[in-house]
């Protein structure tokens, strides 16, 4: 198989997942009932979310300056260096999941603010 094929199938697999995930919820959203609403609304935020710190994760690790910036000046990673760059993304993952959390709690209050759930 070609190296290029090969990249193409490696970037549709990572990203299939959060990608059907904003567009599966936003066909949700022409249903009458608030609750599945709200429901597609933070599954889809969710999900952008989730492929947004996929996008910077890579752009820290694989783009050259964010290379450069994990590697150091010897072009070599080592157990230290290392350390860091799995810090950073656990990180930003702890930042998609507080995200994640603050639009559910918004997205929550907006649709059922005035209502008593029983």
């Amino acid at each position: 198989m070609s190296s290029k094929i090969k990249q193409i199938l490696d970037f549709v697999s990572r990203n299939a997942t959060w990608i059907l995930g904003i567009l599966i919820p936003l066909y949700f959203l022409g249903f009458q009932i608030q609750f599945v609403n709200t429901l597609a609304l933070i599954t889809a935020a969710i999900c952008f979310l989730t492929g947004l710190s996929g996008i910077i994760l890579y752009a820290f690790t694989n783009i050259k300056f964010g290379k450069h910036l994990a590697e150091g000046d010897d072009g070599k990673m080592n157990s230290v260096e290392r350390h860091a760059v799995m810090d950073l993304a656990g990180k930003i993952f702890q930042g998609v999941l507080i995200s994640g959390a603050v639009i559910w709690g918004i997205i929550y209050l907006s649709q059922f603010s005035g209502s008593v759930v029983p």
